[in-house]
């Protein structure tokens, strides 16, 4: 079957900031807004991001929520409803919540329950597609290369282990394997092409400044299940970067648990890059220091870090490869740095072969244009 190079801008964790820069990167097949689209969920918010995804020249533009969108999730949305007095819709008058605010004022600035929602979904027209549901998509792109897209915006919370309180933010769950989230619907039979989550899978750019590790356990089996071509996620800020990982065959001892520590061929992996290859470090010598500084000028000239991956590397070609099922790219492309020092990070450009799209299914949705559940 035909391989079609495919061009991606991955951003994440953009949380209202305009970003003018990006109308001015070069044009993509796709883009991807790995979630928190927003800092507080307010409609105001939504709309800013809106027109920074319409500002970027790509034919689809791929968006799924985060835990900042508590709007976005029904059941977090009244539960806090409850929680500010506001009651229903209908009582928006004069009425005050709880706090004393006005709930006239607060639909006015959140939006009354799926309002956020018919926001995102009237960009469509734009080329924005909204993946509410967590699942499988399919695109026509109109390079004539076929997608398969799997989204989730579900993470684990770090409020509380205590699984009998509710997680703090939205399409959160408790991170024990009890009471987690299996993302059971990820399997290689679906030839899975790309993974959008917004969080990050156990073991891959998922560490704090503390070190500590934030990624999901139960995504990261589920992603070695189903090895797609890449998984693209954000999040955890201080991850930002890319890891080319070559998996292991399946030599683990029976009954042992998949993880990154038993199912990553670490020998014949590669990371891309992090802010750890980008910023000087306490031990980088004078010479590295400059090597840095060199390479994050450059990157801030072009305004984005581009890598190019695929499987028939020609000789001469200094190119990671890619091959699906042996090989996923993982990519943190959280945006917004730490504090106003570091700034933002750098977005994500990122060209793979997809496999050429079948002959035109004349079942497919006429309504949904070229895609379809």
């Amino acid at each position: 079957m035909a391989q079609i190079p495919t061009t991606f801008l991955i951003i994440s964790d953009t949380h209202a900031e305009s970003m003018p820069d990006l109308a001015s990167l070069p044009p993509v097949d796709v883009a991807i807004h790995c979630g928190d689209l927003t800092e507080e969920s307010k409609l105001s918010e939504f709309s800013t991001t809106l027109d920074l995804l319409k500002s970027i020249k790509a034919e689809y533009k791929l968006v799924i929520a985060g835990n900042h969108e508590w709007t976005l999730d029904e059941s977090l949305y009244r539960a806090r409803n409850q929680g500010m007095g506001m009651g229903s819709a209908a009582n928006h008058g004069t009425a005050t919540s709880s706090s004393g605010i006005s709930l006239s004022e607060i639909h006015r600035t959140y939006g009354y329950p799926g309002q956020a929602n018919d926001l995102l979904k009237t960009a469509r027209s734009e080329g924005i597609i909204f993946l509410r549901e967590e699942g499988t998509y399919d695109f026509r792109l109109a390079n004539n290369a076929w997608l398969t897209v799997y989204a989730s915006p579900y993470t684990p919370s770090s409020a509380s282990s205590d699984p009998s309180l509710p997680p703090m933010g939205a399409f959160q769950y408790h991170r024990s394997h009890d009471h987690g989230h299996a993302f059971n619907g990820m399997t290689r039979a679906q030839n899975i092409d790309v993974v959008i989550t917004h969080g990050p899978p156990c073991g891959i750019l998922d560490r704090t400044e503390d070190k500590i590790r934030l990624g999901c356990p139960l995504l990261f089996e589920a992603v070695e299940r189903a090895r797609p071509r890449m998984h693209c996620f954000g999040h955890v800020h201080e991850g930002w970067g890319a890891k080319m990982v070559t998996w292991r065959d399946s030599d683990r001892k029976t009954g042992e648990r998949v993880s990154h520590f038993t199912a990553i061929d670490n020998g014949n992996s590669q990371l891309i890059e992090s802010l750890g290859t980008l910023k000087p470090g306490k031990w980088d010598s004078p010479e590295v220091v400059e090597e840095k500084r060199k390479k994050l000028e450059g990157y801030r000239g072009q305004g984005y870090y581009g890598t190019v991956h695929r499987a028939d590397i020609e000789e001469g070609e200094v190119i990671t490869p890619l091959e699906k099922g042996k090989q996923t790219l993982f990519v943190n492309a959280a945006i917004q740095g730490l504090d106003r020092e570091e700034g933002q990070h750098f977005p994500w450009i990122v060209t793979i072969h997809l496999n050429e799209a079948p002959p035109l299914d004349y079942d497919e949705d006429e309504d949904m244009g070229d895609w379809r559940v």
